[in-house]
């Protein structure tokens, strides 16, 4: 007997899905990370959204990904719902559902505090669904879902300071599991959140340390390099 066609593809597109959500978005690559002293590795495998320089508490507005600035009228501690330096650096990494899902220590260090802070499900990309969902850069600090969506916050204290990382939910939510706890030990590398349906996870880390990364660079958590001590 001959299955139509239709059926077929709707059967192949069922197993994809069933792959992509069963087998696929739980992948963990085995990555031996051993960063020269100084530096800082990324913490999630994704799309480089934005590097940024913070001053007295604001962020220094430039250009950003293909022409695009969002302005913002808004404390950037508010990104981390808890006090952060007056001056530093923040880089944002967009974890698409297909990169891979955990994501790590950037440092060796102390974890000095983590925090769960429900929040909403709105889209991080807005009008740029189309851009992100082709994989291209687009500028995510000033969303409204930046601001307003779930999120999981780490702290780490290490020898170039204190490195704050939040990973924040898409409209999807962000059903995160955090691996970590206050107190906790922890080399660069260190398996740290699982991010089912990925997010945008934002790093702040001292002047004292100087981005490496660029918008639209492709890195991988635990291995790529994301700033190194001037």
């Amino acid at each position: 007997m001959r299955v139509p066609r239709r059926l077929a593809l709707l059967a192949l597109a069922g197993a994809g899905t069933a792959y992509l959500r069963k087998v696929h978005r739980y992948r963990d690559p085995v990555r031996f990370s051993d960063p020269r002293p100084g530096e800082l590795l990324c913490p999630a495998d994704g799309l480089v959204s934005f590097v940024r320089r913070i001053e007295w508490g604001q962020v220094v507005q430039g250009q950003a990904s293909h022409g695009h600035t969002e302005e913002l009228d808004w404390p950037v501690s508010e990104l981390f719902r808890d006090e952060v330096p007056q001056e530093g650096w923040l880089v944002g990494l967009l974890v698409s559902p297909l990169d891979v899902l955990y994501t790590s220590a950037p440092a060796e260090g102390e974890v000095r505090a983590v925090r769960h802070v429900p929040g909403s499900r709105l889209p991080l990309g807005g009008r740029h669904l189309l851009q992100m969902a082709a994989r291209q850069p687009v500028d995510l600090l000033g969303a409204p879902g930046t601001r307003a969506n779930e999120r999981l916050m780490l702290t780490f204290q290490t020898l170039a300071g204190d490195i704050h990382v939040a990973a924040i939910g898409s409209r999807r939510g962000l059903q995160g599991t955090a691996y970590l706890n206050q107190g906790d030990t922890v080399r660069a590398g260190h398996k740290a959140l699982f991010l089912p349906e990925g997010g945008l996870v934002v790093v702040y880390f001292p002047l004292s340390v100087l981005p490496q990364v660029g918008v639209g660079d492709r890195v991988q958590g635990g291995q790529t390099v994301m700033a190194r001590s001037a």
